[in-house]
């Protein structure tokens, strides 16, 4: 059946909180929540398969070194492989003592008794009771009144406070009660405000607790945009009584796929606590997530308290937790993410690092702040254990990014005119075999195009001009041993007409007329130095010539490598076709 020309006849949109006086929307968050993971409940019962206990307890043992203060570990009644979880956490003293685990469990005693069963020992335990106060579950799933979720809410709330003081007398255990307002972003407010306020009258019966109540509001399915649920959230945080003796909780489901900004602008409407999964893992499209949620807060200079320095350890324990892929294109996690295709993209992240290097240099020694700021990058990939290598080139890629690859492969800082060539012959082969190049290929693309020796040898045996060996003098005498067209000839001149000496060797060899028109310098971080030189043969009318590049811990040797470079690729332009203009090395 196609798409209706008229959906309104079939779904209705929702109806927006006369709240002309909102807050929410002036407001700046400052803090992180307090952070709930669900990847061990929540997150797992959304698994085709569902983890193993040993899996269960990886995860559980990465998500306390992340840092998670309060995590919700299993459905304890719902199946014996969720009780024996929850024992074997508990049995084998795999709690730290400053983390909260939360266990969830309906409004049914039977089920509430073998919840508690299961936490038996337990230093901290949050039990979550929930029950459903939308009026399309309550009535088409449960078949209950509104009297009946507020009556069997209250009963099931002194029944889950009596265990609560028993277990705690005899296991000496902290108990703190979370309510569940299933359906709460489909629910009347003013009846979500009602059924809350009784059951924090039933848990405090014999006075205030310890520990304040929370009240867990999901969108159990998101049926509005991210606005309207900040609305519900700031309703509710305003109209709920004693405010302050109580923490709210939001947990946000994707279906709209606005989870993180629903999250976001609820923290701004009051809640204080966030309830999520790493990487968005839950029910149809997923849990609001976590790790974004986190980063974007750290993007922003606010510390989360979640510490994903090893990001992509993290993503390998998720994976083979919960066997689901992380998509490339992941906020923070994915590998297509610190990559930049586009070839205004990748120069602007090149030029970016060199002017944030520029003003952090100037920053030295006076205690201000490095602050980061490179275009398309709003985060340092490193602060995560990734990395900046990820920039890759394809026929879409541009100049500046493929010099950025071979700056970071060689080295090499390359001037306009070198990166205007160089760009054409990548994007030649990239268009030649439709894909990719890695910055290896790219590493050895250049060399071979350049006819360049980075590595510590002079030239490749195959050149018709090579460098065998040279030494540059106290007395700043060049000896060297050349080799043209495979005849070896010595040079011993001054260092000032080295440059001449070679090219007259050259061209002498070959009647050529070849001279070097440009030369330029470049110091190189290490202490290199590198030449490029741009040769011209005045034999060859309309001929523009051919760049050369050399290396090396000396002015001298570089300049010569340079220009040795220049005569091979110009040679190897000859050899290949009697017209020269169709070299990629020529511009």
């Amino acid at each position: 059946m196609p798409m209706l020309a008229n959906p309104s006849d079939k779904y209705e949109g929702y109806v927006p909180l006369s709240m002309p006086d909102r807050r929410w929307p002036g407001r700046v968050t400052k803090a992180a929540p307090t952070w709930l993971s669900t990847d061990l409940r929540d997150g797992n019962q959304a698994l085709v398969k569902p983890m193993t206990i040993e899996q269960k307890s990886l995860l559980f043992k990465n998500l306390v070194r992340c840092g998670f203060k309060e995590i919700e570990i299993a459905f304890p009644s719902a199946s014996e492989t969720e009780f024996a979880f929850t024992r074997k956490l508990i049995e084998e003293n795999e709690i730290p003592d400053d983390v909260w685990i939360q266990v969830m469990t309906p409004a049914r005693s039977e089920y509430i008794k073998k919840t508690f069963d299961a936490t038996r020992g337990a230093k901290h335990v949050i039990i979550q009771l929930y029950t459903n106060t939308a009026a399309l579950f309550r009535e088409v799933i449960l078949g209950y009144t509104k009297e009946e979720i507020l009556r069997l809410t209250v009963e099931h709330t002194h029944v889950v406070r009596s265990l609560a003081k028993e277990y705690s007398s005899t296991y000496g255990t902290s108990f703190r009660l979370c309510y569940g307002v299933e359906g709460f972003s489909q629910s009347d407010l003013d009846f979500v405000i009602e059924v809350c306020t009784q059951l924090k009258s039933a848990w405090e019966a014999d006075g205030r607790s310890e520990y304040p109540v929370i009240f867990n509001l999901p969108s159990t399915v998101e049926c509005a945009p991210a606005n309207h649920f900040a609305d519900q959230v700031e309703y509710f945080c305003r109209n709920m009584p004693n405010r302050e003796e109580i923490t709210v909780c939001v947990h946000a489901h994707n279906d709209r796929g606005t989870a993180v900004s629903a999250t976001e602008l609820a923290l701004l409407a009051g809640a204080d606590r966030v309830d999520g999964c790493l990487f968005g893992n839950g029910e149809r499209t997923g849990n609001v997530d976590i790790v974004t949620l986190a980063l974007n807060l750290y993007s922003q200079g606010i510390s989360p308290g979640l510490d994903f320095s090893d990001l992509k350890g993290l993503m390998d324990v998720a994976r083979q937790c919960t066997d689901i892929p992380i998509h490339p294109r992941q906020p923070y996690a994915g590998e297509l993410v610190f990559t930049a295709f586009s070839g205004t993209h990748q120069d602007g992240i090149r030029k970016g690092f060199r002017a944030m290097a520029e003003r952090h240099a100037k920053l030295a020694g006076t205690g201000k702040p490095k602050i980061w700021a490179v275009p398309y990058l709003p985060v340092d990939p490193a602060d995560f254990g990734l990395s900046y290598k990820a920039v890759r080139v394809n026929s879409q890629s541009g100049k500046g990014g493929i010099a950025h690859l071979v700056e970071q492969a060689l080295n090499l800082d390359l001037p306009r005119p070198i990166q205007i060539a160089f760009y054409k012959t990548v994007q030649d082969i990239c268009d030649a075999e439709a894909r990719e190049l890695t910055v290896d290929e790219i590493a050895l693309i250049f060399r071979r195009t350049y006819h360049f020796c980075h590595d510590g040898t002079d030239t490749d045996s195959s050149d018709p001009v090579q460098l065998r060996a040279f030494n540059v003098t106290e007395g700043d005498l060049f000896e060297g041993t050349l080799s043209i067209n495979d005849e070896s000839r010595s040079v011993s001149v001054d260092v000032e007409d080295v440059r001449s000496t070679i090219i007259s060797a050259v061209n002498q060899a070959g009647v050529y007329s070849f001279r070097v028109e440009r030369q330029e310098f470049q110091v190189l971080p290490g202490g290199m130095i590198a030449t490029y030189v741009w040769l011209r043969d005045d034999t060859k009318e309309g001929e523009s010539g051919w760049w050369g590049i050399g290396t090396a811990r000396d002015a001298t040797g570089s300049m010569v490598r340079s220009v040795i470079s220049a005569f091979n690729c110009a040679l190897d332009n000859y050899k290949r076709s009697n017209e020269p203009s169709k070299t990629n090395n020529h511009l």
